[in-house]
């Protein structure tokens, strides 16, 4: 028996949130911008310790556990285009419940002690959610009076870089019997975002050359 219980997105490529924002400008001349959307897809509910109370006494137990962000791809991408700070104050709503991700969750490792009861002949597991993030940047550049989507080197596509990242979050579970197995769950999407295509794409190397270096600095 597996001591998870994993939840996958039904709809995990649609974006829950985005944001833009600039990267430079010049008046009149042009402007560059990065979209990041993130999209959730999944979490689980993780196992962090058990016990088994084999007395005729209600015991007590005591733990201590952590939140904390995690880029388990992409690492470079979110230092360059500074993704984890959409997470700050992230609501998104899961199988009809709204979460929001507080500050001590996603910025910092915070610890907390939890404590309870197990009661006599019975077994407690205790587990925490690990929610589970996919994210995209892209690049958006207005120049000769048009937005483009920046696009690949002398291909088709588009310039993106992209990632993964897990949220340990402050939501606790304490059951008398193991969780196992896997099930899906809905997210609530935007309806409202820009999406790559919405621009006509121009190949990396049509774009400026102010585009086209600052990019590149950053490993685009």
């Amino acid at each position: 028996m597996t001591d998870h219980l994993e939840y996958t997105a039904t709809d995990g490529k649609g974006v829950c949130h985005q944001a833009k924002s600039s990267l430079y400008s010049s008046a009149g001349d042009e402007a560059l911008s990065k979209v990041i959307d993130l999209r959730f897809s999944g979490y689980t509910w993780r196992l962090l310790a058990s016990w088994k109370n084999d007395t005729s006494d209600k015991e007590q137990f005591q733990y201590e556990c952590s939140s904390s962000l995690t880029v388990t791809k992409g690492s470079e991408a979110d230092t360059h285009w500074k993704v984890s700070g959409e997470f700050k104050g992230l609501g998104v709503e899961i199988g009809g419940a709204s979460k929001t991700f507080s500050t001590e969750e996603v910025t910092t490792t915070t610890k907390k002690t939890l404590t309870g009861s197990i009661d006599p002949n019975k077994s407690v597991y205790l587990y925490q959610k690990l929610y589970k993030f996919d994210w995209e940047v892209w690049y958006i550049l207005d120049a000769w009076g048009k937005n483009w989507t920046v696009g690949n080197w002398k291909s088709s596509g588009y310039a993106h870089k992209s990632g993964t990242t897990e949220i340990s979050s402050f939501d606790f579970l304490t059951t008398n019997s193991e969780l196992s197995g896997k099930e899906t769950i809905s997210c609530k999407s935007q309806s409202d975002v820009d999406t790559p295509d919405r621009y006509t794409t121009k190949q990396f190397q049509d774009c400026t050359r102010s585009c086209q270096n600052y990019l590149h600095d950053r490993g685009v």
